[in-house]
């Protein structure tokens, strides 16, 4: 992991910022050193991707998803470990900590009710901040939600359901999250 002035923070270079799926009909286009478009087709299972590799303490990272085009549900968030392919909502993932946040406005798995949801057309943003032991959630940069993260690192994850396809816009951000969002 890449260190820069203060405590400003990268995810990294190369295949560090980049998801990998284990998912038959899920498929990631690089384009560029900190994006990528994520295709899901319509016969794609449910279940998760996650980054290749974790950020963890101290500081803050973000990453952002454009609903480009989104017939399914979808869950972002945070995995512990990055090791399971199961959607992001349910208490037990294998052993796998998680927060995610939904579409319909929930932060899973607790199911907290965020101020607002999100659907195609929106960018959400999933920020970890370990020094604050918290994960939001931004719509649009607009606060949406948060929950609470006391682990000591975070792979970024997207989970995604059955029954149509999506094309979904990923950016890493650069470390420390940017101030332009609306707390």
């Amino acid at each position: 992991m890449a260190s820069g002035p203060g405590n400003l923070r990268s995810l990294g270079s190369g295949n560090m910022r980049s998801f990998f799926s284990l998912l038959p009909h899920i498929s990631t286009l690089q384009v560029g050193t900190s994006a990528e478009t994520l295709k899901v087709e319509q016969k794609a299972p449910r279940g998760t991707v996650a980054a290749r590799e974790s950020v963890s303490a101290p500081g803050k990272y973000w990453f952002q998803v454009g609903m480009r085009e989104k017939g399914i549900k979808t869950a972002v968030g945070f995995m512990s470990k990055g090791q399971t392919t199961e959607y992001m909502r349910d208490q037990s993932l294998a052993g796998e900590a998680h927060v995610s946040f939904g579409g319909a406005g929930w932060i899973h798995p607790k199911e907290l009710k965020a101020s607002l949801g999100y659907k195609e057309g929106d960018t959400v943003r999933a920020e970890v901040d370990f020094d604050q032991k918290k994960i939001r959630f931004f719509v649009n940069e607009t606060l949406a939600g948060q929950d609470e993260w006391t682990h000591p690192e975070a792979f970024p994850a997207i989970s995604v359901d059955t029954g149509g396809g999506a094309e979904l816009d990923v950016t890493f951000g650069p470390g420390v999250c940017s101030q332009e969002a609306k707390v």
